[in-house]
C-alpha cells in the first residue's frame, strides 16, 4: 500500500508541476498581448484536503484525482489582470521544470527498485 500512495503522490506532483509550468509558458506566450493578464494555480488546498484524508482513502483519491486531473487543475486557476514580468515566468517555468524532473527522477529509481525486487536482483 505505501509504494502505491508513494507512486501516486509523485503522478500527482508531476501533474502539478506540469501545470504550473505550462501556465508560465501561457503566460509567456501572451506577455506581448495587450489585454492579456496572467494565470496562477494555487493547488495548496487540494494538497490540503488529501493530507486531510485517511491513509487507506489517500491512494485511491490521488490516483482519481490524477486520472482526471485536466478537470481537477482547472478549479485552481484563478485569472489575474496584471501583467507578469518575463522575469518572473521564466523563473517559474525552470522552477516546475526542475520540480518535475526531480520528480520523474524519483518515480524512475522507484520503479527500477521495484524492478529489481520482483526479478530478484536478475538483470
Amino acid at each position: 500500500m505505501s509504494d502505491l500512495l508513494s507512486i501516486e503522490a509523485l503522478r500527482l506532483s508531476m501533474n502539478i508541476a506540469a501545470t504550473q509550468q505550462r501556465l508560465a509558458l501561457e503566460n509567456i506566450a501572451s506577455h506581448s498581448i495587450s489585454n492579456a493578464g496572467s494565470q496562477r494555480a494555487d493547488f495548496s488546498t487540494l494538497l490540503a484536503e488529501v493530507n486531510a484524508l485517511p491513509a487507506e482513502q489517500r491512494a485511491q483519491v490521488i490516483s482519481n484525482l490524477s486520472s482526471q486531473w485536466q478537470e481537477v487543475e482547472s478549479s485552481y486557476i484563478q485569472q489575474s489582470h496584471k501583467k507578469a514580468t518575463l522575469d518572473e515566468e521564466v523563473a517559474l517555468s525552470m522552477k516546475a521544470s526542475g520540480s518535475y524532473r526531480k520528480l520523474a527522477e524519483v518515480l524512475n529509481r522507484k520503479l527500477g527498485l521495484m524492478n529489481l525486487a520482483i526479478s530478484g536482483g536478475k538483470r
